[in-house]
């Protein structure tokens, strides 16, 4: 046999016998990452969500403990492949109450604000806030020397009309009329978002918030777009707007998936598989439910037993 043949079969038998071993190796230590939440009482509905998965090589040791003091607080995660592993434990703190905060494109336990010389835990203060971190870059002040823990209190994410208007371009600038319930009756297109928007901008308005909500989520002036419309939605709840949280508890619970969208040029874009769906999540669900429950909802009371 040729020997360049058998050197050949030889080097592959052996990056064999490499990798088996290594991923055996990987395997051994807790799946990544271990999340284990405290609370006061069951009643008090605060919950974590982590969405998204880790390459199988991307495991670690140890938990990430989220400690809840306060009602009504939602932490999301959303996972990517940007957090490298570390071994020991982290702590997340979060004081108040009605919070949601979502950290995007990232992992709690190794997100680099949880990396200081002040020790392994954040608080998080607030009071009804939305708060919303990409890629967990989160800048938190420098702690006197000596300190054990980070302190970050927390406003609401501001809101950026240049992401929602141009989407109203076209049926604005034509003069376009639709009907609108918080108007009783028809009102132009350009004339309800200026309003929306300005009473969003001056006051923070929920009931505004929600009507933006109403409008992709119903395509009125624009396409329907539905991650958007639960962006404004999360806006208003945070507010205690009982048919914004209705109306993300039923999001969540039936979930959406829209057949058709269409856009200006008819083409379908990564904007298109955006806004296109929403994806069933009955932990989220339930928060909502129980949320508009504690604000005296009956429909949400009545949800929240269905899906108990």
């Amino acid at each position: 046999m040729n020997i360049s043949k058998l050197s050949k079969h030889g080097l592959l038998l052996w990056m064999a016998a490499f990798s088996l071993l290594w991923c055996s190796s990987c395997t051994s230590s807790k799946p990544y990452p271990t999340y284990a939440q405290r609370t006061t009482t069951a009643n008090d509905n605060n919950v974590v969500v982590v969405k998204g998965k880790r390459p199988p090589w991307m495991q670690r040791k140890g938990s990430a403990q989220v400690i809840f003091q306060g009602k009504n607080n939602l932490l999301q995660v959303m996972l990517n492949k940007q957090a490298m592993p570390s071994g020991g434990n982290q702590v997340i703190v979060i004081k108040g109450n009605g919070n949601t905060i979502k950290i995007d494109s990232a992992d709690v336990a190794n997100a680099r604000f949880m990396r200081s010389a002040n020790g392994d835990t954040l608080v998080i203060m607030g009071n009804q806030q939305r708060y919303v971190v990409k890629n967990g870059q989160i800048v938190v002040p420098p702690n006197p020397k000596g300190a054990q823990s980070n302190t970050l209190k927390i406003r609401t994410t501001p809101f950026q009309k240049s992401r929602y208007l141009p989407d109203f371009k076209t049926q604005m600038e034509g003069g376009h009329k639709a009907h609108f319930h918080y108007f009783n009756g028809l009102r132009e297109i350009k004339f309800a978002l200026n309003y929306f928007v300005g009473k969003i901008e001056q006051e923070g308005d929920p009931e505004s918030y929600f009507e933006l909500a109403e409008m992709y989520r119903s395509g009125t002036g624009t396409y329907i777009c539905l991650k958007k419309a639960a962006e404004l939605y999360e806006y208003a709840a945070v507010k205690q707007h009982k048919l914004a949280i209705r109306r993300l508890g039923d999001f969540y619970h039936h979930g959406v998936a829209l057949k058709r969208t269409i856009f200006p040029g008819g083409k379908k874009s990564k904007e298109e598989i955006y806004c296109n769906s929403i994806q069933k999540n009955k932990a989220l669900a339930k928060f909502y439910y129980a949320q508009g429950s504690q604000l005296g909802d009956l429909y949400c009371t009545a949800m929240l037993n269905e899906i108990d």
